[in-house]
């Protein structure tokens, strides 16, 4: 028993000493080697110890010109790991606490991108899509030199958007709704008509009109689609079966 209380109590010293060891060598290390461990840390992807290290150099050196990087750093680290909510906190302290520091858009374009990797198929909620829009835009408009990828996700994100209201105008159609079919998809078009997604509402709104006997609105708009320039080939297919419903119907 008394061997036991022995090595229980050593194990516990050990234990303490490590800890008093890594508070000691945080202590005897000035800012600029406690950064410098930081980005060891960081480059060799230990990011664990990294996020430990980088709270403490935080608090430690409150006023230093390198927390801006360390915070913006503590972000990417959780993005590495996929810990998506962590990412978006450390990312949104940048903007809040050092919004002249040089990581500004930085920190908004990887807040954007955080929401990006979130973002789901069309037919699920769209509220990550929604707050990825929102950072891209202010990417874009800090003139950011992330600006001409933000735009490309931008895109990406409205088009996401615009299927999303394509899925919703289906389910009415499919249940013989066609006047709230069409209602949802002309509201659709006035935000997403440019998007690809555009098309796709637009191919949907043929239906309906066909659907409700409107054939000259039917034809009209069909025509206009056998002019643009359409790379979806799903959609294509689809288009060209409209041509042969009406060449029949002629």
């Amino acid at each position: 028993m008394k061997k036991a209380l022995i090595i229980i109590v050593t194990a516990v010293s050990i234990i303490a000493a490590v800890g008093c060891s890594k508070k000691n060598t945080r202590v005897l290390l000035g800012e600029e080697d406690t950064f410098q461990r930081l980005t060891h840390l960081f480059d060799k992807k230990d990011y664990k110890d990294f996020q430990e290290e980088a709270r403490y150099f935080l608090s430690d050196f409150p006023g230093s010109k390198k927390s801006p990087q360390v915070q913006f750093l503590l972000g990417e680290s959780y993005l590495k790991k996929k810990e998506y909510e962590e990412a978006i906190v450390s990312f949104q302290r940048v903007i809040d606490r050092y919004p002249e520091s040089e990581y500004l858009d930085d920190a908004f374009f990887k807040i954007g991108e955080t929401y990006y990797r979130q973002k789901r198929k069309p037919q699920r909620d769209q509220e990550a899509t929604r707050r990825a829009i929102y950072y891209f835009e202010k990417v874009i408009d800090l003139n950011s030199p992330y600006s001409e990828t933000a735009w490309a996700r931008l895109e990406d994100c409205r088009n996401t958007l615009g299927m999303k209201e394509y899925y919703i105008a289906r389910f009415y159609f499919r249940r013989k709704e066609y006047k709230i079919s069409l209602a949802v998809i002309e509201k659709a078009l006035k935000e997403f008509g440019e998007t690809s997604a555009g098309n796709w509402l637009r191919y949907k709104q043929i239906r309906n009109y066909l659907a409700l006997n409107e054939k000259d609105k039917a034809y009209s708009l069909y025509s206009y689609m056998t002019r643009q320039e359409i790379e979806d080939q799903k959609l294509i297919k689809k288009i060209r079966s409209l041509g042969d419903d009406f060449q029949e119907q002629k």
